[in-house]
């Protein structure tokens, strides 16, 4: 329910025995700025015995991380999630924990944090791969445009999501052409989104009359409201174009 706020009750619930609770508890919290959860989140991240809380809450503490380069909450905070954060990528012997964190210091701009992601990327695993474009796009850093255009056409399908989802967070213009064509070919649905909200982000010509070509040809009441939204979006990424 978007539209109601359950923070209370989560927050109650993170001490709760079962680890689903808990995990679910946290998921609840992802978007909160509530500092006061910050120490609650570190100890569970080091000391919840359940491997699925622990990634949870280390996704979590993503958050925290984006209100402190938004200078949200105290410096000093920040600086102290972004240290368990790098431990965690070294030291978790789970590696969806490690991944996790690595994920949520996509935000930050500590230098140690560029190498993490290069060696993730590197990884033969696509696992890795796919959190090392995560962490990309959440950095925005013109830096990772290569290996995000890369990754368009990845035969692993999460990696492609991914490398998709960062194009759109870092709003890259070259990755426009490659993305339209993915979205004619494209049959699934749920990638199909995926495309449609990156190009909404990106904007730029030829965007605008391929999502009123869809709209026009859909009919799918609910997904019909999708490319309404997504219009919508492209009409924000249009009109803040003069300031990015």
């Amino acid at each position: 329910d978007t539209l109601t706020c359950f923070y209370d009750l989560a927050s109650e619930l993170l001490s709760d025995p079962d680890p689903q609770v808990r995990t679910s508890a946290i998921r609840l919290l992802w978007e909160s700025e509530d500092f006061r959860l910050i120490p609650i989140f570190i100890t569970m991240l080091n000391e919840d015995e359940d491997t699925g809380t622990r990634a949870a809450v280390a996704n979590a503490l993503g958050q925290f991380v984006y209100l402190g380069e938004l200078e949200k909450i105290p410096v000093a905070s920040k600086k102290r999630i972004e240290n368990q954060l790098l431990a965690a990528t070294k030291k978790a012997k789970n590696p969806l924990i490690r991944r996790r964190a690595l994920e949520s210091l996509g935000y930050s701009g500590r230098k140690e944090v560029v190498p993490l992601i290069e060696a993730a990327y590197l990884d033969k695993d696509p696992d890795w791969r796919a959190s090392a474009l995560f962490a990309m796009g959440r950095s925005c850093d013109e830096r990772w445009k290569k290996q995000v255009l890369s990754q368009l056409h990845a035969p692993d399908e999460t990696v492609r999501s991914e490398a998709i989802r960062a194009a759109g967070e870092m709003e890259l213009d070259s990755a426009r052409p490659a993305l339209l064509d993915l979205l004619a070919d494209e049959e699934d649905l749920e990638a199909r989104r995926e495309i449609v909200w990156a190009l909404s982000k990106i904007g730029g010509e030829g965007v605008r009359a391929r999502f009123e070509e869809l709209l026009e040809m859909e009919e799918d009441d609910e997904e019909g409201e999708f490319i309404e939204e997504a219009l919508e979006t492209l009409t924000s990424t249009e009109e803040m174009g003069p300031f990015n």
